[in-house]
């Protein structure tokens, strides 16, 4: 494999480590949805609205929509040392600002030596929970554990064995019982998890997978194609000079899991391109951690939502649009753990946002209406 993409394997594995505690920072470089420096007044289409969450729960580390316009939030609340960890479950109506408790359930490491976190996944009628344990003094000596819960009200969890099989993963939306879409970011490739049997399946045909979202029935899978270094790239490479350019390499490829069958896509291309371009930031040999994006599932039409700190834009047949600006996204302080489309057409974001009066970060819920 060429130097390029074995390094962008190396920087995949850390991407890990970022992803499992949710401290992922978005890039700074500028491209398709803006090209304008920071504070800079811009015309979009979009609102936001900041949604208050639970107080004194933690941190949102999973959303779910109901039939019935309900919202889920799945929050943590690691104590100082990160040996213990509460999670909570909640529920919101439709139209309603109070939140309900479903659930809670503290996990612990009795091991001075480990750091823990714990984190819940909503599926369709049930959940199911990671316990992720860091060892401090050997990174060898991570593990972690799965448990399935088929009712709140009971609370039984039922520990998974599939757990000793897989290593960190990030799981994406809409998981089942029977089909766990997941991405590893050790082997760059995408993996389906069975509960029900314990299985494991990996989708293979795509290699140095870095960017991924599920809407249910299809993975959308933005990679590296295996491309060759000319001489003169190869000497900068190795002086560290290099500059990148993702159309040589960066392709979108769909997987859909009810007819096991493969398509490419021109659209899923461009998003490719833009989500190397801002991971990249133009250099060979300097990363930041990736974008965000999600496929448009409010629409007929082949379209996908990418968010970073210069905002949120949507990609179509049509071309880029910006959806949604705010000075305050452009900071290295901020990060976004989770971006999904409700079925009423809304944008959900959670994450961290520096607040460029206050010079503060904080957490925050927000829906984005286009």
């Amino acid at each position: 494999m060429i130097a390029s993409t074995l390094e962008r394997i190396n920087m995949k594995i850390s991407k890990s480590l970022i992803l499992i505690t949710t401290l992922t920072l978005l890039i700074l470089y500028t491209c398709g949805c803006s090209q304008s420096p920071q504070g800079t007044e811009k015309s979009f289409s979009g609102t936001m609205e900041e949604i208050a969450y639970p107080e004194n729960a933690g941190y949102v580390r999973n959303i779910k929509f109901g039939e019935k316009g309900e919202l889920y939030l799945s929050m943590e609340n690691q104590n100082e040392d990160a040996s213990r960890s509460m999670v909570t479950a909640w529920e919101r109506e439709k139209g309603s600002e109070s939140w309900t408790k479903l659930y809670e359930k503290e996990f612990a490491s009795s091991n001075p030596d480990e750091t823990m976190g714990a984190y819940l996944h909503f599926m369709e009628d049930d959940a199911f929970f990671e316990t992720v344990f860091f060892n401090n003094r050997d990174l060898q000596k991570n593990h972690l554990n799965l448990y399935y819960i088929s009712d709140f009200e009971t609370g039984v969890l039922e520990e998974k064995f599939i757990s000793q099989k897989v290593g960190l993963l990030r799981y994406l939306p809409y998981p089942v019982k029977t089909q766990m879409v997941a991405e590893d970011s050790a082997t760059a490739t995408i993996k389906i998890l069975n509960l029900e049997n314990e299985t494991i399946e990996e989708l293979g045909e795509v290699e140095n997978c870095f960017f991924s979202c599920f809407d249910g029935q299809k993975i959308y899978m933005a990679y590296m194609a295996p491309y060759e270094l000319t001489e003169e790239e190869k000497k900068a490479f190795e002086a560290g000079t290099a500059t990148d350019n993702p159309e040589r390499y960066a392709r979108g490829n769909i997987y859909d899991t009810e007819s096991k069958s493969w398509s490419e896509s021109d659209i899923l291309n461009e998003v490719s391109i833009m989500l190397f371009e801002k991971w990249t930031r133009g250099s060979l040999t300097s990363y930041d951690v990736f974008p965000i994006f999600c496929k448009d599932t409010s629409s007929e039409e082949e379209a996908y939502y990418i968010a970073n700190n210069d905002g949120v834009c949507r990609v179509s047949e049509a071309g880029v649009e910006l959806i949604y600006f705010n000075s305050d996204w452009n900071s290295k302080k901020n990060s976004f753990d989770e971006m999904l489309m409700s079925p009423d057409g809304e944008i959900y974001i959670c994450g961290y946002i520096f607040d460029n009066k206050t010079r503060e970060v904080s957490h925050k819920l927000m829906k984005i209406t286009p």
